[in-house]
């Protein structure tokens, strides 16, 4: 309901081990020191460099007004069987964040994907996003006369028409005939329920003219369906849906932009939905989980199946990798070699189903959380809910974003390692360690490295300024060895390494992993090395 300013828009609404000390900061977010299920796919460790390794995601206002009560109680109808995919929403999650979030609304194919919230008045969320904090785009919310539960005869739906698609600005497409045909339903998601939307009319109206477009309740079959019938000979389309005395209605509302106190109004009948598959997705997740990602699982001689993450993979190059109080916006590419070295060191290390172990230790009730724009919870562009980790699957393919937010604070230690001018120091390792039983241990050797790689054990390698693999400090991964090679990990997938690897030591056999002679071992400018695992066994 965009009107200009916040005074046009109110007024349309009616009234664990030692840890080196920190250094300098290299090109990859490197502070160093101075000593969902991955697929398997068989890579095979030859000269040339082998398939790229992908990880296929899942298949992817007015014022209330009291309201009388019915002399008649409407019958209830029965509910309607749905045999698809069924769209999940974690509310306590939700209502954690913001109790004021009573639903979900989902309109698949178009921008309608939002939380439902219901303030103590229709001027709240005017401006204010889920988690209220100001935006210009506000939230889709409630009449604040409405029941939070759903189950008024009438319930009704505010939201902006903005001029970024946003909201409710699809709504005035309901004007034209062809519109309707392809979108003629909605989903609502409430804690109490879900209810198919099946829509039936869409009419203008006037702002000051309340009796034409809200009704409160009906006391009478006749009055409902005299109600009903001059809606759809309004209505600019034409549904062949016609509610009976009993279905509940939902009507949202938004402003024409046309003139000021001109209103668009589409009706839907709410049916309640009775789910007969099993498949279910998080509506809050689906997007993210069906992001393509390069990460993936590589075979690895000694090693077997070893998961292989990118600090620079699609899926969240581009998220914002900060602590608290600091303006900078560096991305996770530039910063996460630290998050995304452990994290490969953690999965090789910890069996799957003892990964959300991590989220008992999270200074934040909700644990891990990150989102389409940052790598933890302490930024947000405010459109969105975060992304919660939860499950082994979910830890195992966001485990780099875990351990981006341990290391920017969130952990009961209250530790910081991300730096606001340089990188990340892995002293986060330490109590990462603990977390998962995992003897820890720092060595400037190579030879100690090596020997504790023979014995199961991962390597997080600093580099020092002159490596072989980044222009400055960065982090790698030693994660296996046989008779002849060294194979390496590197947090930063790149084609190659002709720009740094002067002796041509090192060998690329697939995007990310690598292998290095062992004789040649000690030429590659690593300079200290933290020694994890294998676990203690319990």
């Amino acid at each position: 309901m965009r009107e200009g300013n916040a005074q046009n828009r109110q007024s349309v609404i009616p009234q664990a081990a030692e840890t080196p000390q920190a250094g300098q900061t290299g090109n990859h977010g490197v502070q160093s020191p101075v000593p969902v299920r991955l697929p398997d796919l068989d890579v095979p460790l030859a000269p040339t460099p082998a398939p790229t390794i992908y990880f296929a995601g899942p298949t992817p206002t007015p014022t209330a007004s009291p309201t009388p009560a019915p002399t008649e109680e409407p019958v209830r109808r029965g509910a309607v069987e749905l045999d698809r995919i069924r769209y999940t929403i974690n509310f306590e999650y939700l209502q954690s964040l913001n109790p004021e979030i009573v639903g979900w609304l989902l309109q698949e194919g178009t921008a309608i994907n939002y939380p439902v919230l219901q303030g103590e008045d229709n001027e709240v969320y005017l401006d204010r996003m889920f988690n209220s904090q100001r935006s210009e785009e506000g939230s889709l919310f409630m009449d604040s006369g409405n029941k939070r539960t759903f189950t008024d005869a009438n319930t009704y739906i505010y939201g902006h028409n903005t001029k970024v698609g946003s909201m409710f600005a699809s709504l005035p497409n309901y004007t034209e005939q062809a519109y309707y045909d392809q979108y003629p339903e909605m989903l609502l998601l409430t804690p109490y329920g879900d209810f198919i939307i099946d829509i039936f009319a869409c009419t203008f109206s006037l702002a000051e003219d309340e009796t034409s477009w809200r009704v409160k309740q009906f006391e009478y079959k006749a009055e409902f369906e005299a109600y009903i019938q001059e809606l759809k000979e309004k209505s600019y389309f034409q549904s062949g849906i016609t509610p009976e005395w009993g279905d509940q209605l939902l009507a949202l509302v938004t402003c024409t932009n046309i003139r000021r106190g001109q209103r668009y109004v589409v009706y839907g009948r709410m049916k309640p939905i009775r789910y007969i598959s099993t498949g279910r997705v998080s509506l809050t997740k689906v997007n993210m989980d069906s992001r393509p990602s390069q990460n993936g699982m590589i075979r690895l001689p000694g090693r077997g199946n070893t998961v292989v993450y990118a600090q620079n993979d699609s899926q969240w190059s581009g998220f914002r990798f900060e602590v608290p109080g600091t303006d900078k916006k560096r991305p996770f590419a530039d910063g996460g070699a630290g998050p995304t070295a452990v994290a490969m060191a953690v999965a090789a290390l910890v069996p799957s189903e003892d990964l959300p172990r991590l989220g008992g230790y999270a200074s934040v009730r909700a644990g891990f959380t990150f989102c389409a724009c940052s790598a933890n919870h302490y930024f947000c562009n405010r459109l969105h809910a975060q992304y919660q980790i939860q499950s082994p699957e979910e830890y195992l393919r966001y485990l780099p974003m875990a351990m981006a937010g341990f290391a920017s604070g969130n952990n009961m230690w209250n530790l910081c390692c991300r730096d606001k001018t340089g990188g990340t120091n892995l002293r986060f390792m330490e109590y990462v360690a603990g977390v998962y039983g995992i003897p820890l241990r720092t060595s400037p050797s190579l030879g100690d490295a090596l020997q504790a790689l023979g014995e199961g054990a991962m390597a997080v390698a600093v580099t020092d300024r002159t490596n072989a693999f980044a222009r400055g400090s960065h982090y790698v991964v030693l994660a296996a060895l046989d008779d002849q090679y060294v194979y390496v990990l590197d947090p930063f997938r790149r084609d190659g390494y002709r720009g740094t690897d002067r002796e041509g030591l090192v060998e690329l056999i697939a995007p990310g992993v690598s292998r290095v002679w062992r004789g040649a071992a000690g030429r590659l400018g690593l300079a200290a090395f933290y020694l994890l695992g294998p676990p203690a066994e319990k």
